[in-house]
């Protein structure tokens, strides 16, 4: 049966373990535990407007045989408990009333699932609360039921190695120290906070320093898959936390929905974070198992607006005990959605140098810039890659015509970049041709060639000219070979070549004028290219005026520096040129 307390009880020791008081029961009482030590082998019931303060130890415990023994029970509202003693419940801890928990400190240390519990959604805060037990299985569960529980500004939540499962509730830390949650993190039994659906676990910040959120799942496969949150500065803020135990498909966040940045993510579990207060932003990190779960080499959050998984950029990886992280550094929380999900990034995306070649044309030297060390390059039907593939630099011989050349960066577990393309402009290439008009040693040339953008003549004398259209005379007879080098706009080229013969141009004039007008004053032979010269002048009666060996020494119708009368003279001329001798004779007029 139960004992009633209807009156003011201060207590020193109480010890209820006969079997008709197995449940203390306070019926509108006033009870006072003063530095005593109540100990109720069945269960505590406040009923009825009790006021209970502990100042002690209660200790509640279920070796009984009544109804929901080992229960700490606040029946209805206006039941209140406040104090700074120590509660020890080994099943569940029932609030329907008003618990003020000062600086006392809450054990539940059941072996079998507990329960904190309200039939009334009455939240419950506690100060220092800390999970305790042996059981295996759902009997390492400490469950909320029916509405938020608190830890307060100055209480800690120790986990050990039992499990805090929240349900569709919320745990709330508001105590902003680092360590006001603790757990024991041997691989197997690491204690953590599991919650589903809408429930979240949440701490309150106020320092730039590294906060844990040990997060894990019993749902199918159990995993301890904790978080950690590292706000960017001191400023008050609070997030939340929950490992959802499930492929992100099956809650409605298609893995096949993203923004193509990369591969695959994750099928086993995905995390919910969010900033709940304030504007901090936050270097977040995820944990994994590689041995488990795979290696991973991103995170991607799911954007509620696009409706698909965002890849967050660069992250990083790091490790603590068995565990490996990845990171996002300074993540803004601006974005809508708090799915987040281990990703295989794909490798930056190459860029290729993509150039106009010529048509035809052998060696052709591609290049890209990327993040990667292996590419994969692709060309199309006319193009063949002859050295370089899976560099960074190709060659590419190619035929006529345009196409396709593609490179993509090769990732890690056939994770490849997207892949990069350019069109290769085949410029034909140019055909060298020319037409000419020869006039003696005179010689017009007429660029015919096709495709062409400069042309280079190379004369067969040591002459050359860049014009399209050159004209040239040659100062020596013989044979000479034309050669003309044309090129397109991107240096690509051809020649051809014509053989000419020339014939030495020779003009002897037949009248002097030598009056110092500069006009017809001398006898000069126009030629060119002489190897030997011999000219010699003679009046009509045979004697010679003039004699020279020198083209360039030309009669002045002088003899030995007097002016010969006017009349007909005589010449003689032998020169020689590279290719041929000639032997002239004729006359000349000199008139003064």
């Amino acid at each position: 049966m139960k004992s009633k307390i209807t009156t003011l009880l201060v207590l020193t020791t109480l010890i209820c373990t006969t079997v008709n008081s197995q449940i203390f029961y306070s019926n509108g009482a006033t009870v006072l535990v003063n530095g005593a030590t109540l100990f109720c082998n069945g269960g505590l019931t406040l009923a009825n407007g009790s006021t209970f303060e502990n100042e002690g130890l209660v200790q509640v415990t279920k070796n009984s045989i009544s109804l929901n023994p080992g229960n700490f029970t606040l029946l209805t509202a206006g039941n209140n408990v406040s104090g700074n003693g120590d509660y020890r419940v080994e099943q569940d801890w029932v609030n329907n009333g008003n618990f003020s928990a000062q600086n006392s400190h809450v054990y539940l240390y059941g072996n079998t699932e507990q329960l904190i519990a309200t039939t009334s959604g009455t939240i419950t805060e506690f100060n220092n609360l800390t999970l305790q037990g042996t059981g295996v299985g759902a009997n390492r569960r400490k469950t909320i039921q029916g509405a938020e529980v608190r830890v307060s500004l100055t209480g800690n939540l120790d986990l050990q190695n039992r499990i805090l499962n929240t349900a569709t509730n919320l745990i709330t830390i508001l105590n902003t120290a680092t360590t006001s949650v603790s757990n024991t993190i041997v691989p197997g039994i690491e204690g953590y906070v599991a919650s589903q659906g809408v429930g979240n676990f949440i701490r309150n910040t106020n320092q730039s320093a590294l906060y844990l959120f040990p997060t894990g799942s019993f749902i199918g496969t159990e995993r301890y898959r904790p978080t950690q949150v590292t706000p960017n500065s001191s400023n008050a803020a609070a997030y939340s936390v929950r490992l959802d135990n499930t492929d992100a498909t099956l809650d409605g966040f298609n893995r096949n929905q993203s923004d193509n940045k990369f591969c695959t993510s994750n099928p086993l579990f995905y995390h919910s974070i969010n900033r709940t207060t304030g504007t901090t932003n936050a270097d977040i990190a995820v944990s994994y198992n590689i041995a488990a779960d795979s290696d991973w080499s991103g995170i991607a959050q799911w954007r509620t607006a696009f409706t698909n998984w965002n890849d967050m950029n660069t992250t990083n990886s790091s490790l603590f005990g068995t565990l490996n992280f990845r990171s996002r550094s300074g993540w803004t929380f601006v974005n809508p959605g708090d799915p987040y999900i281990l990703t295989n990034v794909r490798p930056e995306t190459p860029v290729i140098n993509c150039e106009s070649i010529c048509e035809n044309s052998d060696g052709n030297a591609y290049t890209l810039t990327g993040t990667s060390s292996t590419y994969q390059w692709l060309t199309s039907a006319n193009g063949a890659i002859t050295s370089g593939q899976g560099s960074a630099s190709i060659s590419v011989d190619w035929l006529t015509g345009n196409g396709l050349i593609t490179a993509v960066a090769m990732g890690a577990n056939g994770c490849n970049s997207i892949p990069d393309s350019c069109i290769i402009i085949a410029v034909p290439l140019p055909i060298a041709n020319f037409d000419f008009l020869q006039e003696g040693a005179d010689i017009s040339f007429t660029n015919t060639s096709s495709n062409d953008a400069s042309w280079t003549w190379s004369f067969g004398d040591g002459s050359v000219s860049s014009n399209e259209n050159p004209q040239h005379s040659y100062e020596e007879g013989g044979e000479v070979t034309v050669i003309l080098l044309t090129e397109n706009s991107l240096g690509c080229s051809d020649t051809t070549s014509k053989t000419f013969t020339i014939d030495q141009k020779i003009e002897i004039p037949n009248v002097i004028t030598p009056n110092g007008d500069d006009i017809n004053d001398f006898f000069l032979v126009k030629t060119g290219g002489l190897k030997t010269y011999n000219l010699i002048i003679v009046n009509r009666w045979g004697q010679e005026v003039f004699s020279s060996n020198d083209k360039n020494v030309h009669w002045d119708g002088k003899n030995n520096g007097n002016e010969v009368v006017e009349g007909v003279y005589f010449y003689k001329l032998k020169i020689e040129t590279s290719s041929k001798s000639y032997d002239f004779q004729g006359n000349v007029s000199v008139v003064n």
